[in-house]
């Protein structure tokens, strides 16, 4: 009797400790998750701040992102889109994997269309999938503010950005 109390004991003690392990390994992926996108988001603010000075110094804006001499994170990579539109700057952008599922955080400079200078930036948070429930969508929704109602999402594309 005593041997059934002391199994039983244990084996409720094993399921606790599962539990709680499982809990602790969706919180590590989390985390490591944001880490992963705050990487992102660093490197690409840093290229719009080069971008940035290079336009007020220079009245142009750098259009092949090696002549940037950024130091890279080893699973991220950035492009310069020239962007086809009025009193707009080309976006500067930078992606990575997050569980397979691509995010990217975008920035891009809104021009006065009568003297050409800067007189906004805008950003966006975007990942390609359309589920809602995805690690890539709530990080999304965290830094932006934005639920997923506010979103834009796109079934044919798959993908779904937030504007900041």
């Amino acid at each position: 009797m005593k041997n059934k109390k002391s199994f039983i004991k244990t084996f409720i003690a094993v399921i606790i400790c599962a539990i709680l392990a499982v809990f602790a390994i969706s919180q590590y992926q989390i985390i490591i998750a944001k880490s992963k996108f705050a990487d992102v988001k660093k490197l690409t603010e840093a290229i719009t701040s080069l971008e940035e000075k290079s336009f007020i110094e220079n009245g142009k804006y750098i259009t092949n992102i090696e002549d940037l001499n950024l130091d890279k994170k080893e699973n991220i990579s950035c492009d310069i889109i020239l962007v086809r539109c009025i009193g707009c700057s080309p976006s500067f952008t930078c992606h990575t994997l997050i569980n397979n599922i691509e995010i990217e955080y975008t920035t891009y400079f809104l021009h006065d269309p009568y003297n050409g200078n800067i007189t906004s930036k805008k950003a966006y948070c975007s990942t390609h999938s359309i589920n809602q429930n995805n690690i890539t969508n709530k990080i999304c929704q965290q830094e932006t503010g934005k639920t997923a109602l506010q979103s834009s999402c796109s079934i044919t594309s798959n993908d779904c950005s937030y504007a900041y």
